[in-house]
């Protein structure tokens, strides 16, 4: 709970702010009765509408566990009521600012890597990054998922065109998916053969083995469908390829990457003046 000292927290003489006129009626001394309280509430759901499109996450901090999933608090900051008499801010007069608590529910098919541990419990009075699902200002219902969340957070970290370090998880005929080490969490990328090697392989299986730690350049990251795209092939140089000697390709790898990127301003530039396209 915050509490204002003064309405120059809130309001400044001169300011133009939106109210909404909860009594009409006029008191002896003609007083209006204005709410900031209503209006924000307004200005609230659709931020929190705003958010969900948007996939912006947020903090909730576990209340409780139910057999369907965990109950979660969502704080924001809510203005009580402000009145004008005679709509002279000389006479406002002023009640509290305070943190309003939403409750919210987060299934247990949104829990991602909260479903790891032993007890989810454990979880009780700690706070999760989620995204807004489902949201209903009618019921003032939320419905949270902190696994959309967990990933949109580990995304973030990554750039086009810089180096991860992961662990090769699955291979199949149309490539690899590897498990990077992205800050918060791991997060699967699919290293396409085509994005293997400069040299022809046989098989995804030549350079690498399930459970062999890389190096790889992130390629393409695709914020909307959750997706990266990595590489090793734009790792190599002249000298040393994937198939001959993998671990001088892991070496050299941040100078490389660096030249990729420095080759992809370059092709962007050249992009800007001609307006032509081409590939690296």
């Amino acid at each position: 709970m915050a509490t204002i000292q003064s309405p120059l927290e809130v309001l400044t003489p001169g300011m133009v702010r939106e109210f909404m006129v909860i009594s009409t009626r006029e008191h002896a001394h003609g007083q209006s009765t204005l709410s900031l309280a209503a209006i924000e509430t307004q200005a609230f759901w659709h931020r929190i509408k705003l958010m969900q499109a948007e996939d912006v996450p947020v903090h909730v901090t576990v209340t409780a566990v139910t057999k369907g999933g965990l109950l979660v608090q969502y704080k924001h900051l809510q203005y009580k009521h402000l009145q004008y008499k005679h709509l002279q801010y000389k006479h406002l007069q002023y009640k509290h600012l305070q943190y309003k608590h939403l409750q919210g529910f987060m299934p247990n098919s949104q829990l991602g890597s909260a479903r790891k541990r032993e007890s989810l419990a454990d979880y009780v009075g700690k706070e999760l990054p989620a995204l807004f699902l489902e949201v209903d200002k009618d019921e003032a219902r939320l419905v949270f998922g902190h696994r959309r969340a967990f990933k949109n957070i580990a995304m973030r970290q990554l750039e086009e065109g810089h180096v991860v370090t992961g662990v090769v998880s699955a291979i199949k005929v149309y490539g690899a998916f590897v498990d990077i080490d992205a800050g918060p969490g791991c997060i699967r990328g699919l290293l396409h053969i085509s994005q293997i090697s400069h040299e022809r392989l046989i098989s995804v299986g030549q350079p690498m083995q399930v459970g062999e730690g890389i190096k790889a350049m992130v390629f393409k990251k695709d914020m909307d469908n959750g997706r990266v795209t990595l590489s090793t092939k734009h790792l190599e140089n002249d000298h040393e390829y994937m198939l001959r000697n993998k671990q001088l390709v892991f070496d050299g790898a941040e100078a490389m990457a660096e030249e990729w990127r420095a080759r992809l301003t370059l092709k962007k530039q050249a992009e800007v003046v001609s307006g032509g396209n081409s590939d690296l």
